[in-house]
């Protein structure tokens, strides 16, 4: 609802599984996907069957094997149009998704969207990013602090099993409550008032990591894009992992 405070609405996780770290090439192999706040709380997987091989260091991130999704998942064309009819109810009711490191998240979803000639219509949802909302609250945290099992661990999620996709999206969904209880200005925002302030949070981010990264002479620049990255340029960008 617009003007109901975001920590107030059902929330809704997506956490996705691909076939590599990269979100402009990567296949998706399942979307793990969890709701809180409706009648009572679920998740579930939706496995995906890809078209190349997964890769045994993928495999050991979520847990599904080439045999596994083969068998199980589904084409991806057909998981996307599932998808998009689970985030239409959102997106007309403006209620927030949370995804965990959207900037990758999203950007595979859209990739894989594009590539099957589909759109999800991501760029019209209202998200909650538990890492930006991390970054902003305590900018000084390093960043092995901040994998998904430890931050939510932090925030006294238990367990902070993240082993699978639907595992890991329990963890976001419940990671996001726990944050708005701890920081009651932010969790008093809409949806849309925390979309544009988180925005505003990973342009600075961005601004201050690309400053520190010139004083060393690294060449590779933060995108300030969020919640997803834009179309590819020459100049070398950086999308974070939500490594397990």
């Amino acid at each position: 609802m617009p003007s109901t405070p975001w920590s107030q609405n059902p929330l809704l996780a997506l956490h996705p599984a691909s076939t590599g770290l990269d979100p402009e090439t990567a296949e998706l192999v399942a979307v793990g996907i969890a709701a809180h706040g409706i009648d009572r709380p679920w998740s579930r997987t939706l496995l995906v069957s890809p078209r190349t091989d997964i890769p045994p260091e993928a495999s050991n991130v979520h847990g599904i094997s080439t045999a596994r999704a083969r068998r199980d998942g589904i084409p991806v064309a057909e998981a996307l149009a599932e998808l998009a009819t689970l985030l239409e109810v959102n997106r007309k009711h403006e209620l927030p998704v949370v995804v965990y490191t959207a900037r990758w998240g999203l950007t595979l979803l859209e990739r894989e969207s594009h590539r099957a000639g589909f759109d999800l219509g991501l760029r019209g949802l209202l998200i909650v990013d538990p890492l930006v909302l991390d970054l902003h609250s305590h900018p000084a945290r390093r960043t092995g602090q901040r994998r998904l099992p430890v931050l939510a661990h932090t925030y006294g999620v238990e367990p902070a099993r993240t082993d699978t996709p639907e595992r890991a999206a329990r963890v976001v969904v419940d990671l996001a409550r726990s944050y708005a209880t701890r920081f009651r200005a932010v969790a008093a925002l809409s949806s849309a008032e925390l979309h544009a302030a988180q925005s505003t949070w990973w342009v600075e981010h961005a601004n201050d990591a690309n400053r520190h990264r010139e004083d060393l002479g690294r060449i590779e620049r933060i995108s300030a894009d969020w919640p997803m990255l834009s179309r590819p340029t020459a100049q070398p960008t950086t999308a974070i992992h939500p490594r397990n």
